[in-house]
C-alpha cells in the first residue's frame, strides 16, 4: 500500500498493536508485511482484550 510504504521510507521500523479478536487485522497486516512479534493479554488499561504486537523491520 501506497501510504505504508510511504513511511517506511523514512522510519527503519514500523509497528502497530491489533485487537486479537479482529479477525480481519492478521490477513489485512501481513499484506503489508507485519509480523507477530509478540502478544499481551491486556489492554493498557487493565481490560481483558489480548492484543498482538506486529512489526514490519524495513532496510
Amino acid at each position: 500500500m501506497k501510504s505504508v510504504d510511504q513511511i517506511a521510507a523514512r522510519f527503519a521500523d514500523l509497528g502497530v498493536d491489533v485487537r486479537e479478536e479482529n479477525p480481519g487485522a492478521g490477513p489485512f497486516h501481513a499484506a503489508l508485511g507485519l509480523a507477530e512479534i509478540g502478544r499481551s493479554e491486556w489492554l493498557g488499561e487493565g481490560q481483558p482484550h489480548p492484543i498482538l504486537h506486529l512489526r514490519r523491520h524495513v532496510r
